[in-house]
């Protein structure tokens, strides 16, 4: 798919383990699925909808969580600050929030949710590697 650095891949190893992805979009979801299995993600749990991501959050406890912004039955900043202020091991994870709208506003608000950061669609597999 495309060739990194195994020094880069050691280092994000630990977080690349277990990875939460969640997006409404199977097209969408199934095009991060197959860049993170290149990175090493070993578990990679999948979840369409906001309150089935809060439960496999809970027991995947993923090193790593991608969240669409917006979908049917999901609010990807309701849904980071809910992991955020639980009591889940993962609610220290870092939060990518997947958009194709990244406005200042809906930036602002994310990360007042406990995203860390942004990945703006259409996005490559060298994008996701520098977040």
């Amino acid at each position: 798919m495309f060739a990194i650095d195994r020094r880069i891949l050691a280092r994000i190893e630990p977080v690349t383990k277990r990875v939460l992805i969640v997006d409404p979009n199977p097209h969408a979801a199934r095009l991060l699925t197959d860049i993170v299995k290149a990175l090493g993600a070993r578990d990679i749990i999948v979840e369409a909808e906001e309150a089935r991501a809060l439960k496999a959050a809970a027991a995947l406890e993923p090193g790593i969580i991608f969240i669409e912004r917006t979908g049917q039955g999901l609010d990807g900043e309701s849904l980071a600050r809910r992991i955020r202020r639980s009591d889940m091991d993962c609610r220290r994870a870092p939060i990518i929030m997947v958009t194709a709208e990244a406005t200042a506003t809906t930036i602002l608000g994310a990360r007042d949710a406990g995203v860390h950061e942004f990945l703006r669609k259409p996005f490559t597999s060298g994008d996701l590697l520098k977040r």
